[in-house]
C-alpha cells in the first residue's frame, strides 16, 4: 500500500474494518468476527496495544502500524493466494519476518515466498485459484 491512511476508511475503527472483512467472505457470528479481527493483529504483530489498535482511527497508528491493519485485514480469512507488492517497506525487520511467516497461513506450500528486485511478494497453496502454479519476481 503506497498510502496506507487512503486505503483505511477515515470514519470506521481498524477493528471495525477488519470485523467488516470476515462479515463479507465468512459465514461466522458478529462475535466470532471480532475475535478473528482480534486474532490477526496479534498475528500481524500487535501484542499488548492490539486492543488500543482494534479501537483505533486510521489517523491514530503511525505509518508502519496502518500498513499492519492494512495487511491483517488482507489475511484474515487465510486466503489461497496473496500477491503483495512491497507489503513490509516500511516495517523494520523483526515486524517484517514475522508478517511475512503469517502470508497466507494455511496448507502445504504450492511455491515458497519469491523476492525480486522491486520486492514483490507471490505466495500460492496447491489446489488455490492459481492451481498451485504461482511463480514470483521482481520487475
Amino acid at each position: 500500500f503506497q498510502e496506507s491512511a487512503l486505503a483505511l476508511n477515515p470514519v470506521l475503527t481498524a477493528g471495525a474494518q477488519i470485523v467488516e472483512v470476515v462479515k463479507a467472505h465468512a459465514r461466522c457470528s458478529q462475535h466470532e468476527a471480532v475475535e478473528r479481527a482480534r486474532q490477526v493483529l496479534t498475528d500481524v504483530g500487535f501484542g499488548e496495544e492490539r486492543d488500543r489498535i482494534f479501537n483505533a482511527y486510521p489517523h491514530e497508528p503511525s505509518g508502519g502500524q496502518r500498513q499492519r491493519i492494512l495487511i491483517a485485514q488482507a489475511i484474515v480469512c487465510e486466503p489461497m493466494l496473496v500477491i503483495a507488492d512491497e507489503p513490509t517497506a516500511s516495517l523494520d525487520a523483526a515486524v517484517r519476518d514475522d508478517i511475512l511467516r503469517s502470508i497466507p497461513r494455511g496448507g502445504p506450500p504450492a511455491c515458497d515466498c519469491k523476492t525480486g528486485t522491486a520486492g514483490t511478494l507471490i505466495r500460492g497453496f496447491e489446489g488455490g485459484p492459481a492451481g498451485g502454479n504461482v511463480t514470483g519476481g521482481g520487475a
